[in-house]
């Protein structure tokens, strides 16, 4: 046996962030500045779940998503907004 931890998916778990943050097509730059920073910090949260690294990955879709159908945007974020997309998408 490797001792390596093998974690496994809760449903109740990701159903929570689900509700919580209730993720939808992001529509316009407010929405999506707002799903980057949610994204910044569960990209710097210590030791996230299985749930939350599915969920980061469903933001970052979206986020992705959202600024392919808006080009023009892109050339309007920050330089912080850069690096942390930067790492995301790593």
């Amino acid at each position: 046996m490797s001792g390596k931890m093998i974690r496994t998916f809760d449903a109740k778990s990701y159903t929570d962030l689900l509700v919580r943050y209730q993720p939808k097509p992001i529509a316009n730059e407010a929405e999506n500045d707002a799903a980057i920073a949610l994204a910044c910090e569960l990209e710097h949260g210590p030791m996230r779940s299985l749930e939350e690294e599915l969920f980061l990955e469903l933001l970052i879709t979206l986020i992705e998503k959202f600024e392919g159908e808006h080009p023009t945007f892109a050339i309007s974020i920050n330089t912080q907004t850069i690096v942390c997309l930067t790492k995301l998408m790593a």
